[in-house]
């Protein structure tokens, strides 16, 4: 069936077109391709015997005066046969569309070989490769020998799930051979003519010789998961998701939400899971009060779940001896030139309180053992 047309760029443009719409208006023109497309689907040859200029007017959804755009259209868009109308040069323009009953039969015909092999042997020997839909329809009814009534053979009714898959088919059974008719003619004796392809009222095993066996595969149930699928909205539904949401909220650290709540379910099936509002409690207190979530030292949401964190302790720093205060040191150097320049703020610190230290003890400045008063200039070199 064809789904669509062609139309030319330069429709518009065309003076057919445009005297098309000053003698019509707009109105005709759509009538005009309406009556294209009713004729793609209904008569895709572009034949319209049999139709008069009421029927054409109707099929071209034509509300203006009666005649009208018949009487217009016709020697411009439809030109006249023997035998009835035509569409004007519709196989130039739609070749494809045009070729739709023809593919069709085409079609038909391959599917012939596997339901009558023999009648798609003698006809492809003939040289014969299309058959109608008249044809196929005789072509795959067989006459039944118990009460001569005619069946298809491609037909399958009330075939019921059974318990196994059926046999695999043979090279032979696929391509229609001796296999694939030796099953049709031997049916399996005792099986319930429910699963039998024909029409069932009546049917007896033993003496049908149009009756195909049919075990349709049966497939296991499919198993329900309450894990969430990786997906954008994995929360969609699921009961758990609010209070999920109230832990993140408050979690420091708004990274891997995704892994943080299939983490979270997981602990939730296994039911090792804590009450959401210990959970929440727990996190506000290790926010509130641990040394090292403070220095920002916070694993991410999945690892802290992973790790059961809410039954954790804040943790705090030990306390520092008398006469020393606590240190976090210098930030950690990454690159050489950062050692350096650590290294020369240190020695400048040095040789500052060993300044200061001289001057508290009496020490002139010109003394040997003086440092200088010019020792707090000393300073890192920015460069390396």
């Amino acid at each position: 069936m064809n789904t669509d047309i062609r139309l030319s760029v330069g429709f518009w443009q065309h003076p057919k077109t445009r005297k098309t719409a000053k003698r019509l208006g707009l109105e005709g023109v759509r009538s005009l391709q309406i009556l294209w497309l009713w004729a793609a689907l209904n008569r895709p040859d572009g034949n319209l015997s049999g139709m008069d200029w009421e029927d054409i007017e109707l099929a071209a959804d034509w509300s203006g005066e009666e005649r009208t755009f018949f009487d217009f259209c016709l020697g411009i868009w439809i030109d006249e046969a023997p035998d009835g109308y035509v569409l004007h040069d519709w196989k130039a323009h739609n070749s494809w569309a045009s070729e739709a009953d023809g593919r069709s039969d085409k079609a038909r015909f391959s599917r012939l070989a596997t339901v009558n092999r023999e009648a798609y042997d003698q006809m492809k020997a003939a040289g014969i490769n299309a058959v109608s839909k008249d044809d196929y329809e005789r072509l795959t009814t067989v006459q039944r020998p118990s009460d001569d009534r005619q069946t298809n053979a491609g037909r399958i009714v009330n075939a019921p799930p059974t318990p196994a898959p059926s046999p695999a088919l043979t090279h032979k059974d696929k391509e229609g051979g001796d296999n694939a008719r030796a099953h049709d003619a031997h049916p399996m004796p005792g099986t319930p003519p429910e699963q039998f392809r024909g029409d069932p009222d009546g049917l007896n095993p033993a003496d049908s010789r149009s009756a195909v066996l049919v075990q349709p595969f049966s497939e296991p149930p499919a198993t329900v998961s309450s894990m969430p699928k990786r997906t954008d909205c994995p929360s969609k539904g699921n009961p758990q998701w609010p209070a999920f949401s109230s832990c993140w909220q408050v979690y420091p650290v708004q990274q891997g939400k995704e892994a943080a709540w299939r983490e979270w379910m997981r602990l939730h099936d296994n039911g090792t899971l804590a009450e959401p509002y210990a959970i929440r409690d727990a996190i506000l207190l290790l926010a509130q009060e641990d040394s090292r979530w403070q220095r920002g030292k916070i694993p991410n949401m999945a690892k802290w779940l992973n790790a059961k964190g809410w039954e954790d302790q804040p943790f705090k720093e030990p306390a520092a001896a008398p006469g020393c205060t606590p240190r976090d040191g210098p930030p950690v150097a990454r690159t050489q030139a950062q050692r350096n320049k650590q290294n020369l703020e240190g020695i400048a610190a040095f040789v500052n309180a060993a300044g200061r230290r001289i001057a508290d003890n009496g020490y002139g400045t010109n003394s040997r053992i003086g440092i200088g008063q010019d020792v707090g200039s000393l300073s890192a070199s920015p460069g390396r």
